[in-house]
């Protein structure tokens, strides 16, 4: 049975393996270290074990190692035994090979895990997990382990014995039932992960849109104030005369349900009234940041098939002459009148927000009104609510805007329009005093260099969702020491799911020893799931991918079919229609019932054989008070051969080469150790405020930076190389 793995759309995804379940541990004092641990089987999973070993009359470890092995099939998305075939055949075949291996004196056929039937021998010793069953007249049977130390810590040894005496016990209790019945997930953890950290999806009302729930806000307080940028400020009631005006235009000039449009505008009160225009007239806006290449603008424009675009006088120049334009700062040449309600509910699309493809060719995503309501209305992670200011301050073609601009509208708030283009600290702190803001989203990047700069600076905001990447723990901690009175959440969700599908209030105590800060639990009318490749639940603990689902999710990519159906995939675990969205992240459920980030599966490399997640390189960096920022990527030497580069920020000097390779190696296994380090002025950041990956591409300025190869025994001697644009 082929098994697809967990990234249908990468050509040659890496196979997995048993370390690949498991979050790495820190470097042991001694190399050859081991964790031991045992379990006895219950009564009743003793009393089937020895009334099966009577009747079968097979070896006593058995079912063991077959639950050991179906364990891994389906965690690992290996070749899975016939699942329709009965548990108790698979037993009876499984046990005549293993007799027939101890016959010719073959060890166990899982180069990871020896399957052992007594204690482990000196000549198994090194093998990374040993596993066994001892018997005993007067003892219960109980299962061992022996891993080491760098696989696997106490807490997960005990975990994977008590997966196995489950599994072993399912495959005794019903041995006529086909294979692809048998758990392979103890009950509690399933009833855990499906009913107590996920709440399934309240049915979807198709007749709310953004347009209905706005005008519910400015028939109730016309007067409010829904709009500030600096003197300026519009009211409910304006804002939804000027977009009715707007949309009446649109409709006059041909717009109607189901179109797109393009929308070529800075972030203004002018580019809200804009959208919500737009969205009057029965279509979706299409954001195009006005700092893109006119070759990129063209392509999104024609690929959203935008044949009118709404923008200014002073931007006309950038929206091709192909295009159809509607400059809003120009009167109509029809007059004022009602516009006419389109055909449009939940299910319609809102807009269509662009990423970055892997091929280099921008995808569009399309996200609905349902997937806008799900995120602002009726939610708990954030305090909206009318009176309260929500700062506005990402590109518009950023989702973070979906929040920032439809969680105050949609409830009665104030969106506050920032400024400055590229949003600063100082800048962002007079904003949020002038207007009294009470919440704001930010980068994490945009984060770490405010808290760099000065926290003072967040001072006047009462809750600050961050994300977008990876926290900084060290950031996150200055923030909290600086800042007692403010509410910090991480937020984490892609595009694809409408901004956010998961929150994190983090708490004002944090642990000393915590690695990283949780993405948190789903948000409402959302559901998270950590899958297998063979999209399995995975137990609490094991690292897979994170799939999301809900009302959020996007309709799926724009004029990509395949892509949308590789993507966005049935929820095996849901009501029937409902989809999840491979997000290709890498995480594990915690025991609180919180997932924790541990990086993306295209963030992994492999050098020297040796499996590496640069997050984890990069969290042992940050750990050091002389890095004020750092970012770690894979580079070819001059022979095609990878080698992990660390780009450092200093936070006052630079830190000696050996000093901090001192560091990294009490935390991390030599195969994680960087080659080489560059010190960067400061880490390069896209326009929407995230990391610039890769840093193989020259930075828009000139950076004088110098990279040292250091000696390893695999490497060639150290030499020096000066390069402008590593």
């Amino acid at each position: 049975m082929k098994i697809q793995l967990a990234d249908p759309a990468q050509s040659a995804p890496p196979r997995l393996s048993l370390d690949d379940l498991f979050v790495s541990r820190l470097n042991s004092d001694r190399p050859g270290e081991r964790v031991q641990g045992s379990v006895a089987l219950g009564e009743q999973g003793a009393q089937h074990w020895t009334q099966w070993l009577g009747a079968a009359g097979q070896l006593p470890d058995t079912p063991f190692a077959a639950a050991w092995l179906l364990l891994q099939a389906r965690w690992l998305g290996e070749q899975q035994p016939d699942p329709a075939q009965s548990a108790r055949t698979w037993l009876a075949s499984l046990d005549q090979e293993r007799c027939q291996a101890a016959t010719a004196g073959s060890p166990e056929p899982s180069p990871k895990a020896l399957w052992l039937r007594g204690d482990p021998g000196i000549d198994s010793a090194q093998a990374p997990l040993l596993l066994w069953l001892s018997t005993t007249a007067s003892d219960a049977p109980r299962l061992h382990a022996s891993a080491a130390a760098s696989l696997l810590d106490a807490a997960s040894v005990q975990q994977l014995l008590a997966a196995i005496a489950d599994t072993a016990a399912d495959l005794l209790d019903r041995p006529d039932s086909p294979l692809g019945d048998i758990r392979t997930l103890p009950p509690a953890d399933r009833e855990h992960q499906l009913a107590d950290w996920n709440t399934a999806p309240a049915p979807l009302d198709r007749r709310l849109t953004v347009v209905g729930m706005f005008a519910r806000q400015a028939a109730a307080a016309p007067d409010a104030i829904a709009l500030a940028q600096g003197d300026a400020q519009m009211s409910y009631g304006e804002l939804e005369c000027q977009s009715g005006q707007l949309a009446h235009r649109l409709q006059h000039l041909g717009v109607r349900a189901g179109d797109n449009v393009g929308l070529v505008l800075d972030r203004s009160i002018e580019a809200v009234v804009a959208q919500l225009g737009i969205l009057k007239a029965g279509a979706a806006y299409v954001p195009v940041p006005t700092d893109f290449p006119p070759e990129r603008i063209a392509f999104m424009l024609d690929q959203a098939n935008a044949q009118q675009v709404v923008s200014t006088s002073a931007l006309r120049h950038l929206v091709p002459e192909s295009r159809a334009l509607l400059l809003f700062d120009e009167a109509g040449d029809t007059e004022p009148a009602p516009w006419s309600a389109p055909a449009i509910d939940g299910e319609s699309v809102a807009y269509v927000m662009y990423t970055s493809g892997s091929t280099g060719t921008p995808k569009g995503i399309e996200i609905c009104h349902r997937a806008i309501l799900r995120l602002v209305v009726g939610i708990d992670y954030a305090d909206l609510a009318p009176g309260r200011s929500v700062l506005h301050a990402a590109p518009l073609g950023f989702d973070a805007a979906t929040f920032e601009i439809w969680g105050p509208l949609l409830s009665g708030g104030c969106c506050v329009v920032h400024g400055e283009r590229v949003p600063t600290g100082a800048g962002l702190a007079r904003t949020v005093a002038r207007h009294h803001v009470h919440t704001a989203w930010l980068t994490a990047a945009l984060f770490n260099a405010v808290v760099d700069n000065d926290p003072a600076h967040l001072a006047g905001l009462r809750h600050l969702i961050t994300g977008g990447e990876a926290l900084s723990v060290p950031h996150v901690r200055r923030a909290l020491a600086a800042l007692p009175a403010l509410a910090l959440s991480n937020g984490y969700g892609p595009t694809e799911c409408t901004t956010f599908a998961a929150i994190h209030r983090i708490p004002a105590a944090l642990p000393a020893e915590l690695r990283s800060v949780p993405l948190g639990r789903p948000i409402k009318d959302t559901v998270l799931r950590v899958l297998s490749p063979s999209m399995d639940l995975l137990p609490t603990g094991l690292v897979g991918e994170l799939c999301i689902g809900g009302h959020g999710l996007a309709r799926g990519y724009l004029r990509q079919p395949q892509l949308t159906e590789e993507r966005f995939v049935p929820d095996p675990f849901g009501a029937p229609g409902e989809r999840l969205y491979r997000t290709g992240d890498l995480a594990r459920w915690l025991p609180d019932g919180t997932i924790e980030f541990i990086g993306r599966r295209d963030g992994q490399v492999k050098i020297h054989g040796h499996r590496i997640e640069t997050g984890e390189v990069e969290a042992a960096i940050l750990s050091h008070a002389a890095i004020q920022a750092c970012a770690v990527d894979a580079r070819p030497d001059a022979d095609g051969q990878l080698r992990l580069v660390a780009y450092l920020v200093a936070r006052s000097h630079r830190l000696s080469w050996d000093a901090l390779r001192a560091h990294l190696a009490a935390r991390l296994p030599a195969a994680l150790l960087p080659s080489a380090q560059v010190w960067l002025a400061q880490l390069p950041v896209t326009p929407n405020g995230k990391l610039d990956r890769p840093f193989r591409k020259a930075p828009k300025r000139p950076l004088i930076c110098a990279i040292r190869w250091i000696q390893h025994p695999r490497f060639r001697a150290t030499t020096w190389i000066k390069s402008p644009g590593l």
